[in-house]
């Protein structure tokens, strides 16, 4: 059963976050409510990772700490999606 959650960042509308033992994850969904994509987040690893699947540590440690870290790493995982998102729609309506 997921578990809402709210995340240190502001979601775009209709976007959820839900928290499952791999960390949390927010999931992408469009105006008519069709899922478009997931990132994971892991505060315990202090990463994320693009899909729904284990975040592990970034090679080199997690660029994420000190003041406010959680905030940026939501507003950085956030954005990893908003550009997957925006590349695939650019790819299926060349201009």
């Amino acid at each position: 059963m997921l578990k809402i959650v709210e995340v240190p960042t502001q979601l775009p509308d209709g976007w959820r976050a839900s928290s499952d033992s791999r960390g949390v994850v927010i999931d992408a969904f469009d105006s008519e409510g069709l899922m478009q994509g997931s990132v994971t987040v892991s505060e315990q690893v202090r990463g994320f990772v693009l899909g729904v699947c284990d975040v592990r540590t970034p090679s080199g440690g997690s660029k994420y700490a000190g003041r406010g870290w959680k905030q940026q790493l939501y507003a950085d995982a956030v954005a990893a999606l908003q550009a997957v998102w925006a590349r695939q729609a650019a790819l299926q309506h060349p201009i």
